[in-house]
């Protein structure tokens, strides 16, 4: 199986610009890159020899084919520049999916959720140890204050519920880390305890990033 070449490097982003001979497109680069930086909130980096990346999620395809790539990017060309959005859609590789979205965000509007071919699969244990309610800011996602988000085990799989209503179901990113699809973030358990007491919520669309506390700790799967 071909092993993906365009990986993340220690090269020097600055440098890479700085050689960009077209000043315009140089300047264009630049305020690209602080604007990218500012909106996910992570810090430029090479990935293979022309790319100028931001963040990374972790993706697996159905045969079983996996690796790391950029959230989004860009990649200054002979006669264009490059812009990469919600890079590679989660390996779903529908470009038009994230077009849509795009425009919906733009206008204000709800997304649809994000497409994955192929789910990782889950871990129950993990599952299980991560389940419970969980507490939501003021202003989270739109919803009103007090809101509460439950995550539940269905097999080996977490629900996302809010209220009766079930919104998502939550995709593994590797040990962890879940995509929410629906809600456009990342879940990740933080701290080196397997049953978390909060939960960090990260908004893929915008620079939003929150922790949920769990809302009685004393409800911890043991």
């Amino acid at each position: 199986m071909a092993e993906l070449k365009t990986k993340q490097t220690d090269a020097s982003v600055k440098d890479f610009l700085n050689k960009v001979p077209d000043k315009q497109k140089r300047d264009d680069c630049f305020a690209i890159a602080k604007m990218m930086e500012e909106a996910t909130g992570a810090k430029p980096k090479m990935w293979g020899a022309s790319i100028v990346g931001f963040g990374s999620y972790r993706y697996k395809y159905a045969s079983g084919r996996e690796g790391d790539w950029m959230m989004t990017g860009f990649a200054p060309r002979k006669n264009d520049l490059t812009v990469i959005v919600l890079a590679n859609n989660y390996a779903a590789g529908m470009t038009s999916d994230i077009a849509s979205a795009g425009y919906a965000i733009v206008r204000g509007l709800t997304p649809a959720a994000l497409s994955v071919s192929q789910p990782s699969t889950g871990d129950g244990a993990t599952a299980r140890l991560i389940a419970g309610r969980y507490a939501l800011p003021p202003g989270a996602f739109g919803l009103p204050p007090g809101t509460t988000v439950e995550l539940r085990v269905s097999g080996s799989d977490l629900v996302a519920y809010i209220g009766s209503t079930p919104v998502d179901v939550l995709v593994p990113q590797g040990p962890r880390r879940f995509l929410a699809r629906a809600l456009w973030s990342m879940i990740e358990i933080r701290g080196p305890d397997p049953a978390p007491d909060s939960i960090e919520v990260r908004a893929l669309f915008r620079d939003f990033t929150f922790t949920a506390p769990r809302v009685n700790s004393d409800e911890r799967p043991k």
